[in-house]
């Protein structure tokens, strides 16, 4: 926790704004796994927005003839 503190006050006090893009997998449990960053910003913010998307709001699984069905999901974040 602490080294991603430093990379976040780095992050900040460098300026660094932009996009991080997460694709995970969503299972028909609501279940979260396999986390890959696709786009990158360094300084802490790829693994600061995995960790907003996980423990934001929860996630429901997609429905397809009625069941839930595991997914692909791809979320940008935006660091301003």
């Amino acid at each position: 926790v602490y080294a991603l503190q430093v990379h976040r006050d780095t992050a900040k006090e460098k300026g660094i704004k932009g996009k991080v893009i997460i694709q995970f997998l969503l299972n028909e449990n609501n279940e979260m796994s396999d986390f890959e960053v696709k786009k990158s910003l360094g300084y802490g913010c790829d693994e600061e927005a995995i960790r907003l998307i996980k423990e934001g709001p929860a996630w429901k699984a997609a429905v397809k003839n009625g069941e839930a069905v595991s997914q692909t999901v791809k979320v940008k974040i935006t660091f301003k």
